[in-house]
């Protein structure tokens, strides 16, 4: 049985999240008249932030344990402080603006932790598993 390639899924679930956030900043007005405003709603930033966090944690561990380089983790770190700034800031949340560009900021560390997380599995001598 072929397991799950976590790094795959979660560069995805990030470069997903990524593009909503600045969607969700610059085309907030289009978004609505298109009748997609439940694409703004805080819900979806939250969801879209636990399945990173969920997908990015469990990558961090798996990797760091096959190829022993925490720099990718240190990247995913700094994607999640740029998350937590953005989504849990002293503000009101809303979309547009900086916070939008902070948010899309953090979610394209994350897709960089995962592609090099992944490149670095790939490059291990024990890489058999990709989960």
């Amino acid at each position: 049985m072929k397991r799950m390639n976590v790094d795959r899924w979660g560069a995805l679930a990030s470069g997903i999240c990524a593009v909503h956030c600045v969607l969700s900043g610059v085309a907030l007005g289009l978004i609505s008249a298109l009748g997609m405003g439940f694409l703004t709603h805080p819900w979806l930033d939250y969801g879209f932030l636990g399945l990173a966090v969920a997908l990015g944690g469990w990558a961090a561990w798996s990797g760091y344990r096959l190829h022993h380089d925490s720099r990718p983790s240190a990247v995913f770190v700094l994607g999640l402080l740029l998350m937590a700034l953005a989504h849990f800031g002293p503000w009101e949340h809303h979309h547009g603006g900086p916070l939008a560009l902070i948010s899309a900021a953090g979610g394209l560390c994350f897709v960089g932790f995962h592609v090099w997380n992944l490149r670095l599995r790939h490059a291990c001598p024990k890489s058999n598993s990709a989960g």
